[in-house]
């Protein structure tokens, strides 16, 4: 459950964001409520999906975020 602590923080410092913060509670909270939806509707563990969308949305955005 690491991830949970970090993917929001490193969305935020990848997005090179203003306020990196609230960029991150905001991300956090998202990625979330998302994720027990998903759970919720597709009847998975909660914790397992909690990590793996995390996990992918850090995975997503800095791989987008990537500069050359």
């Amino acid at each position: 459950m690491f991830t949970l602590l970090l993917s929001p923080a490193m969305i935020a410092l990848s997005l090179h964001a203003k306020h990196p913060l609230i960029i991150a509670w905001i991300a956090g909270t998202i990625i979330n409520i998302i994720a027990i939806c998903l759970s919720y509707t597709l009847d998975l563990p909660t914790g397992y999906t909690l990590v793996a969308l995390h996990t992918i949305a850090a995975m997503c955005v800095s791989f987008v975020s990537v500069k050359a």
